[in-house]
């Protein structure tokens, strides 16, 4: 947390900072023991502006990672770290970078310490460790050159107002894993946690427009009101797996935990209705769920032609989808071709325009995928003046469904 105390007490000489550094509150860190009688450590962390400690997570090897927002253009930073040179603070125009700082487990030495943010405000909120002792950070922040944002990250351009940010630094805090915006507006990263796989899950609160990805089997769409919360689950390598608006008009996620065991993400919060605010607890529950694109080899054909249409699907949810199926319809003014489909194509009644024709995929393990192909033969005659072909073809566990135009 933040102390503005000059006598906290368990800190002594041997502290990584001994005193108080000045400005309205430092950051403290203690350790307490397992009977919580004594103080294993305890220590101040800041420098001579405002610093705020917002969450602390403890990695296997005991060493405490701690983050928050700091206006100290002397807060202490290491050597070599991720941005040991603030990218932009002023504790008189309330401008904050945020930090994250790894302690050894005994408290006598930072492991690292780096700022965190870019030229505007910048505050970290939440913060999980997984078992490779890497830090994920969430929190708001304003600034159009965020540390580890790329033309690679899943969201590479700040979109305006406040954004949440989600950033993943590796186990030496001298490097990012993966570093991203989410959403914009009005949109604050409040938690995150990491499960088994290190995958990262995020919650907060945000307004309409927040990027919603392979949502089929959550909520989905914006509820409407001024608000609402969210969960975003991030994969090991940065790309997001699901992203979903949740607990409704003027709510907010809090907190998230993920059970690795039971593949199971628990989010809290609170929402208004009826003019009171109560508290909310979401379990999202385990699945398999599959996604699904496509794209067709031609974008004009003639009559007597041929599409070959590229289903490309992928199983995102947490279980393995036995029994799985790719599901088309045959097009109006085609005929469907075994030859140039993928074997195994069955179609009812026939393989004429209308006809249902279904794929089995067997079992498509969490995270796998892969693609199949659907051809179908244009009529030699149409009517006169041209038309579409309109194609859709759908993926179970779902349903998730894509559609070409030809």
């Amino acid at each position: 947390g933040f102390t503005r105390s000059n006598d906290f007490p368990g800190v002594s000489a041997a502290a990584i900072q001994a005193s108080n550094a000045g400005g309205d509150h430092d950051v403290f860190v203690t350790k307490i023991n397992p009977a919580g009688s004594a103080i294993v450590y305890s220590t101040y962390l800041g420098g001579s502006g405002d610093d705020i400690a917002n969450h602390v997570a403890v990695d296997t090897a005991g060493s405490a990672v701690i983050t928050g927002g700091t206006c100290s253009a002397n807060f202490p930073v290491t050597a070599g770290s991720l941005a040991p040179v603030s990218p932009g603070l002023d504790c008189g125009t309330f401008l904050y970078d945020a930090f994250v700082a790894k302690l050894n487990p005994l408290g006598t030495a930072l492991v690292y310490s780096t700022f965190l943010g870019g030229a505007d405000n910048d505050v970290a909120q939440g913060l999980a460790v997984d078992s490779a002792g890497n830090a994920y950070v969430t929190g708001l922040t304003r600034s159009n050159n965020f540390t580890g944002v790329t033309a690679g990250s899943f969201q590479p351009a700040h979109p305006g107002g406040y954004a949440a940010f989600l950033t993943k630094i590796n186990p030496a805090g001298n490097a990012v894993g993966y570093s991203t915006y989410l959403g914009g507006g009005s949109t604050f990263g409040n938690g995150v946690a990491v499960d088994s796989a290190a995958n990262a899950y995020v919650t907060g609160t945000t307004g309409d427009g927040y990027p919603i990805v392979n949502a089929e089997t959550l909520f989905q769409s914006f509820p409407g009101g001024s608000s609402a919360g969210f969960a975003t689950k991030v994969g090991a390598g940065g790309a997001v797996l699901y992203s979903t608006y949740l607990a409704g008009q003027s709510g907010a996620g809090y907190a998230i935990a993920a059970d690795s065991t039971r593949k199971t993400v628990f989010v809290t919060g609170a929402r208004d209705g009826a003019g009171n605010r109560d508290a909310f607890l979401i379990r999202i529950a385990p699945s398999a769920v599959l996604s699904i694109t496509k794209t067709a080899d031609v974008a004009i054909v003639d009559p007597g032609g041929k599409i070959s249409y590229t289903l490309t699907y992928r199983n995102f949810g947490e279980l393995d989808a036995a029994g799985a199926t790719l599901t088309e319809t045959v097009p109006d003014n085609t005929v469907f071709k075994p030859v140039g489909s993928s074997p195994g194509w069955s179609c009812t009644p026939s393989d004429e325009a209308g006809s249902t024709c279904t794929l089995a995929l067997g079992t498509v393990a969490a995270g796998a995928g892969g693609s199949a192909t659907f051809a179908v033969k244009v009529k030699a005659k149409l009517s006169a003046g041209g038309g579409e072909i309109l194609n859709r073809a759908c993926a179970n566990p779902g349903s998730s469904c894509a559609f070409a135009h030809t």
